[in-house]
């Protein structure tokens, strides 16, 4: 049905009456549903899961977000990752390195990164998504460890 422009008014002005109502909607507006994507939907499992979800639909503005859904796999862009950054700090009270959010590449292996930082370190992360950062990472640390064993040649 067509709806005339005074009717829309009309609406606008009876249903928007609050500033919480007005970004309410605008939110929604700009929300679009999660796409079809190869892993199933399985919700947040932890309370940190969820915050990191929450922020990731905020940015996003993708709904719902797994805890499975890979970050690049939602449409989420580099660039997007320093607004998430500054809203997890601003959440969670803390502090953390920025490439985690390059490193981790859904709410659970982020999750399971940040929850390692208050942790002494123990190796990898399980669940962690293989990523070139940390392949490097570990290649060189692998290059530091050959070297350092290798006997000293005389000059």
């Amino acid at each position: 049905t067509s709806r005339t422009r005074t009717d829309i008014y009309e609406t606008i002005a009876t249903r928007f009456t609050t500033a919480a109502a007005i970004r309410a909607a605008m939110a929604s507006a700009r929300r679009r549903a999660r796409p079809a994507l190869a892993v199933p939907y399985a919700p947040p499992a932890t309370e940190l899961e969820r915050v990191i979800a929450a922020q990731w639909e905020e940015v996003l503005g993708v709904t719902p977000i797994g805890r499975h859904d890979g970050f690049s796999d939602l449409g989420g862009k580099s660039v997007q990752l320093v607004r998430i950054h500054a809203l997890l700090v601003e959440a969670l009270k803390r502090e953390f390195d920025f490439t985690v959010l390059f490193e981790a590449a859904t709410p659970t292996a982020l999750a399971a990164r940040l929850g390692a930082e208050d942790q002494p370190a123990q190796g990898p992360v399980k669940g962690m998504a293989p990523d070139r950062a940390g392949k490097m990472r570990h290649a060189r640390e692998r290059m530091r460890r050959r070297v350092s064993q290798q006997p000293r040649q005389a000059p």
